[in-house]
């Protein structure tokens, strides 16, 4: 999975969360591994307005979403 290009799009990123959910599937990882996996996919939630659905979906728990002070 790592190889794989950076989503560009919002279509890119859902694809991409679908493709790591199944990869996933099949791996063994560690706590770390799986820390490292969810800030990718925290930063591109946030990046491609995907929060919720990435929340609905289990790619991310539910984060805080930093407010203007």
């Amino acid at each position: 999975m790592n190889n794989k290009p950076k989503p560009t799009t919002q279509a890119e990123a859902r694809q991409y969360a679908i493709d790591w959910q199944h990869w996933q599937a099949e791996q063994s990882m560690t706590y770390g591994e799986l820390l490292e996996w969810q800030h990718v996919f925290m930063e591109l939630a946030l990046s491609f307005d995907l929060v919720e659905e990435f929340k609905e979906n289990a790619i991310i728990e539910d984060i805080q979403e930093e407010k203007p002070s």
